[in-house]
């Protein structure tokens, strides 16, 4: 018996809906710097979420104001904290992107493959790889929704 080369993948090909794409993706327990792709993930995450509230409080703060002059400095404050959570959540886009990039790349997969394959999962399926991936084992059917539907 051999080696598991990590969590088992399935996906459907986007070009034929009637296709199914068979991969296999690395586990933290075997690939441990998956671990550190997996800690950037979760500190952007809350970079964002703070990104997020710092947007919502200038927002407020512009609905509060009263004067032309307040209003220009509100939009401004404003504008400043959208541009702030853009950036974050385009460098937690870009984390995301690497670590399954990563995960196909360390089960075998090579980088344009790997890239290929990465484009095939949807950012709302991300939490589970994940959470297979630090657990070590599994396998996920990404055809198939909780619900039953794909």
């Amino acid at each position: 018996m051999g080696i598991p080369l990590g969590i088992k993948i399935t996906i459907r090909d986007p070009e034929d809906s009637a296709k199914l794409i068979h991969a296999q993706f690395a586990t933290a327990r075997t690939h441990p710097e998956l671990k550190d792709l997996l800690k950037r993930c979760a500190e952007l995450d809350v970079k964002e979420s703070v990104a997020v509230r710092r947007m919502q409080l200038a927002d407020r703060r512009l609905w509060e104001v009263e004067t032309e002059e307040e209003i220009v400095a509100a939009e401004t404050a404003l504008q400043e904290r959208v541009a702030e959570r853009n950036a974050v959540t385009e460098e937690m886009v870009a984390a995301a992107r690497a670590f399954v990039e990563a995960g196909f790349a360390a089960a075998g997969s090579t980088p344009e493959h790997a890239s290929w394959l990465a484009d095939r999962i949807a950012m709302e399926d991300l939490a589970e790889l994940k959470a297979k991936c630090l657990y070590g084992a599994g396998s996920i059917d990404f055809t198939q929704a909780s619900d039953g539907r794909r």
